[in-house]
Parts: C-alpha cells; structure tokens; sequence
C-alpha cells in the first residue's frame, strides 16, 4: 500500500509499555507522548489488544490441540485396545475362553479372539470416553474459523477505530493549522499480503494498525523549509516531519527535531536543500 505524497506513517504501538516510535518534528517528543495518553491506558486494559497481540499463540495452541485430538485418541486406542491371548487367555476356542477365569471372548472385525476381561473393560471404557469427547474435533476447526473471523473482520477494525479516537484525534488537535492531518488505517493480514509501506512485514500478526501523518497545506514532500525549523515556535505547533526516504518514515532511525534546538547532523543537508 503505497504512502501519499509527502506523508508520513506511523505503526501504531500495540505492545504493553511500547511507546510510540514518532517520525521526526518540530515539536518535543514530550508534547507528543501527552497526547497518546489516552490511547496507552485503553491499550494496557483491553482484552482486545491482548488478543491481537497473542493471535499467533492461540491459533497454534487451537491447531495443536487439534492435532493432539486427531492423533492421540487413535494411538491411546491401538495401545489400550490391544488383544493379548498369551498368559492365561491363550486360546482361539470361545468354549475354552469361557472356562478360563478372568478370560473373555470378543469378536472383532469378523474375528475372535480370547482376551482378559480387565483389558476388554479398559478398551470399551477408553472408547466411551473418546466417544463423548470427539465432539471437540468437530468444534476445534469451527473455533479456529470463528477466532481468524472475528480478529481479521471485527477486532482489527474496531482497534483502528480506537486508535483513530484515542490517538489520531488528540494528534490531529495538537497539528491543527501545521498544515498536516492525522488519520488511523488498519490492512487484514492474508496470505501474500505485503505490509504498508513503511511499515515491516513481521509474521503471525492478523493485520496491521498505523497513522498516516499526510499534509494537506502547501504539501511538502522530504523536508519542511529550513527557514520554518529555524524559527521559534510554541511547544504545541509542528511545522512539519522529516521523511528520510520518499515517503516512508522508519521509526526507528527518527530522532527528534526540537522546536529550539538544533537539528542533527544527519539532517542538516535535508534542511538546507
């Protein structure tokens, strides 16, 4: 998903205690961190996001059990089911069977066979419990359909929605007249689904949540003007963000451009151009 020119993009932190990787500005980190305020404490407390973030580990642990259903009453069966006519039930008559004590005589798949009774109990017991059991395979698949459905189509847009009210809105009041709208995306995950641009591709996850920080007034594509850093201004206006690539702001090689401080070294050239 391509980025709009001049824009910038955020992933929005999903991560208890994570804090938001902000692309580079005029305004102090501080003054940007009190506005996720509101979105941290909704972060820590909500199921939801709990849920997101361990979708991986409650599909596989939904799978494996799955598999563990599926594999193991059949081999907890072949082993407790297993005819033993050695010992003292060694004998293919059902007359002789009959006479021996603790033997018995069972028919199976067109065959008989002379058993303990002890091990024919355990088998059909195994069988009864297995058989009041076996419903979970049928539910299993049915649970792990509903649980993609309801990450991938119900929770991953209710988040955005969340992160849109609780993080882009108090952003899109702090950059009122900056010239720069902030706006909550969300893309479902599927399979070959390339992550937004920007943002990294990672795995497991059932989507991505991010902020488009776009401009709006007299766009600006890579750096602000120098001579709009240069000048003082108020801890609550930002001018504009620093794009290191075309279009793309990779958070984690943003540092902050303070309002009265000088830029980095590294941004200097950008800010002269």
């Amino acid at each position: 998903m391509p980025l709009p020119a001049g824009g910038v993009r955020m992933a929005v932190p999903l991560r208890r205690g994570e804090r938001a990787q902000w692309p580079v500005s005029t305004i102090p980190i501080e003054s940007l961190e009190a506005t996720a305020q509101e979105w941290y404490r909704f972060r820590d407390s909500s199921w939801g996001v709990m849920l997101y973030n361990h979708y991986g580990i409650f599909s596989a642990a939904v799978v494996t059990l799955m598999v563990l259903l599926g594999l193991g009453w059949r081999l907890a069966l072949a082993v407790a089911c297993r005819r033993d006519h050695s010992g003292q039930c060694n004998t293919f008559q059902p007359s002789t069977c009959d006479k021996l004590t603790g033997c018995v005589f069972v028919y199976e798949d067109g065959e008989g066979i002379c058993t303990t009774e002890a091990a024919f109990t355990a088998c059909e017991d195994l069988k009864d419990f297995f058989g009041r059991v076996g419903v979970l395979m049928l539910v299993n698949p049915l649970v792990l359909v509903g649980l993609v459905l309801y990450v991938k189509y119900r929770l991953l847009p209710r988040l955005r929605d969340e992160a849109g009210g609780r993080l882009a809105a108090p952003l899109s009041e702090a950059l009122d007249g900056s010239g720069w709208s902030v706006k909550a995306h969300a893309l479902v995950r599927n399979k070959g689904t390339q992550a937004p641009q920007g943002l990294r591709q990672g795995c497991c996850s059932p989507g991505w949540i991010w902020l488009e920080f776009v401009p709006y007034d007299n766009p600006v594509v890579g750096a602000p003007p120098a001579a709009f850093v240069a000048q003082p201004l108020s801890a609550s206006v930002v001018t504009g963000f620093v794009v290191e690539e075309p279009g793309v702001a990779m958070a984690r090689e943003l540092q902050p451009v303070l309002a009265h401080g000088a830029p980095p070294e590294r941004l200097r050239p950008l800010l002269a151009s």
